[in-house]
């Protein structure tokens, strides 16, 4: 999975799925599923503030992507030294 997401004010803009590899999973390519990533931020234990629902068949790609969110707001926060 390449995926895109945008940080502003140590919350999760947007989500993207830029290219999508495998054969199982592509629903989380879908608009409603990345919505569910707007505004999500973390909280003290490294964990997305919002729950994301997951999808039936697409387990790994939806933990992939919310992996993936989280990794952005921690380099998001590093490198502009945001105090999130």
């Amino acid at each position: 999975i390449t995926a895109a997401f945008t940080v502003k004010e140590c919350k999760v803009n947007s989500a993207h799925v830029l290219v999508y590899r495998e054969q199982h999973g592509y629903e989380i390519k879908y608009e409603a599923f990345l919505s569910q990533f707007v505004d999500a931020s973390m909280n003290d234990k490294y964990d997305l503030n919002k729950k994301i629902d997951n999808i039936s068949g697409a387990t790994l790609s939806v933990n992939s992507m919310d992996r993936m969110a989280r990794a952005a707001l921690i380099l998001d926060n590093v490198v502009n030294d945001n105090k999130c």
